[in-house]
C-alpha cells in the first residue's frame, strides 16, 4: 500500500515540502520549494496550470509578492 508523505511546512522563508494533487484529488508528487508556505502552494498550483487557465494569473500574482 502506498502512503502519502507528510508535508513539512516551516514558518517564514525556508524549504517547504508540499504535496501536489491532481484535479481528481489524487496524490501526484511532493514538491520542495524555498520560500513561504503561501509561495510554495502557489508554485504547486502554477505547475499544474496552463497559461490560458483562469487560476494561472492568481497563482502567478501570489508568487510575485
Amino acid at each position: 500500500m502506498n502512503t502519502i508523505p507528510a508535508e513539512i511546512v516551516r514558518p517564514g522563508r525556508a524549504v517547504q515540502r508540499i504535496n501536489a494533487y491532481d484535479r481528481q484529488s489524487r496524490f501526484v508528487r511532493q514538491v520542495r520549494y524555498y520560500g513561504t508556505e503561501v509561495e510554495a502552494r502557489a508554485y504547486v498550483v502554477l505547475q499544474g496550470l496552463h497559461d490560458s487557465e483562469p487560476g494561472h494569473a492568481v497563482a502567478l500574482a501570489e508568487l510575485a509578492r
